[in-house]
């Protein structure tokens, strides 16, 4: 545990703060901080999730929250690989900075929202969650989800896989020599499963 500090104290030196925003509305952002360290030791894969939010508020409430929770892939004498999967995430991340536009819904709707004295907190989520990471696999499930009003948010969910060894994304035609038979076969376990 004290080596694990040590790590997360000497990642943290090396990760530049956000700086808080000022303009019409009260933006804050919160700094880049481990959230969850996950570290097999029995595997040279180490993953560091980090948090980036901002809140808008407008007189003291929170009309809107973006807020990306993603991984910093490390792979004990493979930094090529890791460089890889990184520089992907990195790609995910920055594309879907770019889409989140639920801010505009909040904007347009608050003075709505204000005569009827009902106020929601928009929001737009991006959220990396490991499934594996071992020696062979590093697999997340990577969940986008927005409100923007209405009943109920938006939910996505995505899965990535890489190969520990070459940090290339793994394919799901890769993953049988039948990709078509596969395919049937997971659709019916998970239609099985959705049934219990």
């Amino acid at each position: 545990q004290e080596i694990q500090e040590m790590q997360d104290r000497q990642n943290m030196a090396n990760i530049p703060e956000i700086q808080s925003i000022q303009g019409i509305h009260n933006v804050q952002a919160t700094n880049r901080a481990p959230m969850i360290t996950y570290t097999a030791l029995t595997s040279p894969v180490a993953l560091v999730f980090y948090t980036e939010e901002q809140t808008t508020a407008i007189r003291d409430h929170t009309i809107y929250t973006n807020r990306c929770v993603y991984p910093i892939v490390t792979i004990e004498g493979n930094e090529s690989a890791a460089a890889k999967i990184n520089a992907d995430i990195q790609k995910r991340v920055d594309a879907y900075q770019a889409s989140a536009n639920t801010f505009s819904f909040a904007e347009d709707d608050y003075q709505h929202y204000v005569e009827e004295d009902f106020l929601p907190s928009y929001y737009d989520e991006l959220i990396f969650t490991a499934a594996r990471a071992d020696n062979r696999v590093i697999s997340f499930l990577v969940m986008d989800q927005s409100y923007g009003g209405g009943a109920h948010g938006m939910d996505y969910y995505t899965g990535l896989n890489y190969d520990t060894k070459t940090g290339e994304r793994i394919s799901f035609s890769e993953l049988s020599d039948n990709t078509d038979r596969f395919r049937q076969d997971t659709l019916a376990y998970h239609q099985s499963l959705a049934a219990t």
